[in-house]
């Protein structure tokens, strides 16, 4: 049953994983601009960056923590803020980690993700810090050289897509991102190891609920113990010797004599 009560409580955990939520959703920003950092109720907002982990609110420089709704607010990012980020409990427990990059131009190439599946479909799109003056138009780089003139690109991929990708408008230019394919894994969308450990997790449980159910059943089955009785007379060669009858009960093991009957003398 203890098992039982365990395997329930690490359910909810493994189906419905802590998130950090960005807002606005996304893991570049321009410097300067002001983002928030949200956790499960009572969670904190940590960051690390080499061997050093900070905590909002807790460390100098490192936002401000409102703990009645768990949320962290970061004004004037600067490339300094760059790092991962995730959400901990006061027991340890971690949230998935984000990396989030801040950076000091002009331009961001935004990218569905550091590697995708051959033969889905993505796109590629270039940003605007706002107050800046565009130049002739945005375009889109792969390898240095120009793929695309616009500043948005929606294409099916393929492995000979695999490079480094950048956007340019005039004289300005982002930071090069790399884009890894890899080959189509043919699961399911949304199947995560997440939901596959809720699921054999969510297994285990019916098994125990089956044998907890055929147990109990079995138990009840199980017919009372019957009760024997014995009828046992002894009789002896003296006149004065009695009668008696015997009962043994099985179910209390022990002896019980009881008179039946006296003989006169």
């Amino acid at each position: 049953m203890a098992l039982l009560l365990f395997c329930l409580t690490l359910l909810p955990l493994l189906v419905s994983p802590k998130i950090l939520t960005v807002e606005p959703d996304s893991d570049q920003f321009f410097s300067s601009s002001t983002i928030s950092l949200k956790c499960e109720a009572q969670w904190t907002v940590k960051r690390g960056s080499g061997s050093k982990v900070e905590s909002c609110g807790f460390t100098k420089d490192f936002g401000n923590f409102d703990i009645t709704t768990s949320t962290c607010l970061l004004n004037t990012l600067l490339p300094s803020d760059s790092g991962v980020y995730w959400c901990e409990s006061a027991e340890g427990t971690r949230s998935p980690e984000r990396l989030l990059s801040v950076t000091g131009k002009n331009l961001i190439l935004d990218l569905p993700g550091p590697s995708v599946e051959e033969g889905s479909s993505i796109t590629l799109s270039c940003r605007t810090k706002p107050g800046t003056e565009s130049g002739s138009g945005p375009v889109l780089l792969k390898d240095g050289l120009v793929v695309q003139n616009s500043s948005e690109w929606t294409f099916t991929v393929e492995k000979k897509d695999e490079g480094e990708y950048s956007c340019r408008d005039g004289s300005e230019e982002s930071e090069m991102r790399r884009l890894q394919v890899t080959e189509p894994s043919g699961a399911p969308t949304g199947f995560t190891p997440f939901l596959l450990g809720g699921l054999v997790l969510l297994v285990l449980v019916l098994v125990l609920v089956l044998v907890l159910v055929l147990h109990r059943r079995r138990t009840r089955a199980d017919p009372e113990k019957d009760v024997t009785y014995a009828d046992i007379t002894v009789r002896g060669v003296e006149e004065n010797l009695s009668e008696f009858s015997v009962v043994l009960s099985s179910s209390t093991d022990r002896w019980e004599f009881l008179s039946q009957n006296t003989l006169e003398s």
